[in-house]
């Protein structure tokens, strides 16, 4: 009889919330109480989306249904100022890139401060960005690009103004090789490397995962990867510091963010599951297929990353005069 009074007790003390106690509390013992759905920004097709339906998949099976929605536009600024705007209670979480901190330093329009309205996660890994060129353009490295540029008009395509595809090319041509190469927006890699192959657009810079069927099946070509080494799904294509520009190598990561406020336990909770989702034989098989690398950061690390990154994009920001109207 005792022990039934103190079972009683103790359930009605796990019922009563104290005074000051956020109500999300009584939420976090059955987190998740209904799908997690996960926005992409851009549309289906790109990293961020493979690796968030990668994830979305085994996922399910960790934290129960989840979902993946593609809000694309404005480089981002939709999808992240819709995430933000949700309940801050772990059901809804934005997967994203980089180019969303270059983004915020780009536009001041955005509406949106990273580490003042998201909760930074984890970072799944990273992805390097290719450039590629018609098969019909006359170059084969980077160098026969910029010397073809003196001499007439060329232009390469982005997933956007203000991406750090579009930032950081424009950083090589313009303020490393000093030449002027026209920037052209498209609405993701998909549909610049489409005008590629169809001759509309002479040079891209994308991330990789787009471009590697295309470089392999010879209808665009390879100039250099924009990582710090070689990648295995394209062994022959050089770096950007073997094509002559050292020091300037820079990469896609992708990564989850959730609603500033959403509660500690819940945040812990899913960044576990992901961090386990990450750790999957077939997840590391299906992302290794497509030049994803894992290399999971979460917590403290991770936002510290964020802030890092944040002051080198104002940086190069306001050295390439990048903006976005």
């Amino acid at each position: 009889m005792k022990r039934q009074l103190l079972l009683s007790a103790a359930f009605l003390a796990g019922q009563i919330a104290l005074p000051g106690m956020p109500v999300a509390h009584a939420q976090e013992s059955r987190y998740p109480s209904t799908a997690i759905r996960i926005v992409v920004p851009s549309p289906p097709g790109g990293p961020v989306d493979v690796v968030g339906r990668v994830v979305a998949q085994q996922l399910s099976s960790v934290l129960g249904t989840t979902v993946v929605e593609n809000r694309p536009g404005a480089a981002g600024v939709l999808a992240t100022r819709f995430v933000i705007n949700t309940a801050p209670d772990g059901h809804t979480a934005l997967i994203a890139a980089n180019s969303m901190l270059a983004v915020q330093k780009a536009n001041r329009n955005a509406g949106y401060d990273v580490e003042r309205d998201l909760i930074a996660l984890l970072t799944m890994g990273w992805i390097p960005n290719i450039m590629v060129a018609s098969p019909s353009l006359p170059v084969t490295s980077v160098r026969d690009v910029i010397d073809l540029s003196r001499t007439r008009k060329l232009n390469y395509g982005t997933i956007g103004v203000g991406s750090t595809t579009h930032i950081m090319t424009e950083y090589l041509f313009g303020v490393l090789a000093r030449t002027n190469i026209q920037h052209v927006p498209y609405a993701g890699a998909g549909a610049a490397l489409t005008a590629l192959m169809s001759d509309q657009l002479e040079l891209a810079s994308v991330a990789m995962l787009a471009a590697v069927p295309l470089v392999k099946s010879n209808k665009v070509k390879a100039l250099a990867v924009t990582s710090s080494r070689r990648v295995s799904a394209l062994p022959n294509v050089p770096t950007l510091a073997e094509a002559g520009f050292p020091g300037n190598d820079y990469i896609t990561w992708v990564g989850f963010f959730m609603p500033a406020r959403t509660p500690r336990a819940v945040v812990d909770g899913f960044t576990e599951a992901v961090l386990k989702v990450s750790a999957m034989p077939e997840t590391k098989e299906r992302l290794a297929a497509v030049a994803f690398e894992i290399e999971t950061r979460s917590g403290e690390e991770f936002r510290r990353q964020v802030s890092d990154e944040l002051k080198k994009w104002a940086t190069v920001i306001e050295t390439t005069g990048v903006k976005i109207d």
